[in-house]
């Protein structure tokens, strides 16, 4: 996927996976502790982009959530056009692109 490759050497370079394990979306997006947050943003901003281009370019909304929680409880999560929650069936292709090894981006996009 050309289109991608900048995108994934910034992704490698700037905000790579530096946590073994998975993490996993859920009805509140993701939710652990910041410092493990990074590259699940980074690869969230690519998600919205590619939701936006199967919803006729609609505007994926890419939230920080922290407000209610304790200070290392803090979290991601996408946002349709209208302010509801991702998809359901879009939950898995996010947890398994903030999952992939930084190798594996180009695959899971």
């Amino acid at each position: 996927m050309a289109r991608w490759n900048k995108a994934v050497e910034v992704a490698v370079a700037s905000h790579p996976k530096k946590v073994p394990g998975a993490i996993n979306y859920g009805t509140a997006g993701f939710r652990t502790k910041a410092e493990l947050l990074d590259h699940v943003m980074y690869r969230m901003g690519l998600l919205a982009v590619i939701r936006s281009w199967a919803k006729a370019g609609q505007t994926i909304g890419v939230m920080i959530t922290a407000s209610h929680n304790p200070e290392c409880d803090n979290g991601v999560k996408l946002v349709d056009p209208a302010g509801e929650m991702l998809e359901f069936a879009w939950e898995g292709l996010a947890s398994d692109l903030a999952k992939a090894e930084d190798n594996d981006i180009p695959q899971q996009l």
